[in-house]
């Protein structure tokens, strides 16, 4: 199998959802909230992060944060995948990191 890294840094964005590309394997970030709001993946030279509350502004907006109600950032592969590392920064007390395969 054929390794492939995804830097999820680049331009400002602000989007439903953002789609990448690495080696042949397509990913799609897509934002979600725990408390059913509207939420949007955001991207900039840190990452991704979910706007989900109009307190998200920045750099809180760029976060995957907990301080509001539990943001969440799904990532789908296209194909079948063996994760070998995630990094996650900017944590801090509010937050929480839960890895799930197929949504369990």
């Amino acid at each position: 199998m054929t390794g492939a890294t995804f830097d999820f840094r680049g331009p400002r964005l602000f989007a439903s959802s953002i789609d990448f590309d690495a080696s042949g394997i397509g990913l799609t970030a897509i934002a979600s909230s725990e408390r059913g709001r509207t939420a949007y993946v955001t991207q900039n030279s840190r990452g991704l992060g979910v706007f989900s509350n109009i307190l998200d502004i920045l750099p809180r907006g760029s976060q995957v944060d907990g301080l509001f109600g539990r943001d969440v950032l799904t990532l789908s592969f296209d194909k079948e995948v063996n994760l070998k590392s995630a990094i996650f920064n900017l944590v801090d007390r509010n937050d929480g990191a839960k890895v799930t395969v197929d949504g369990d």
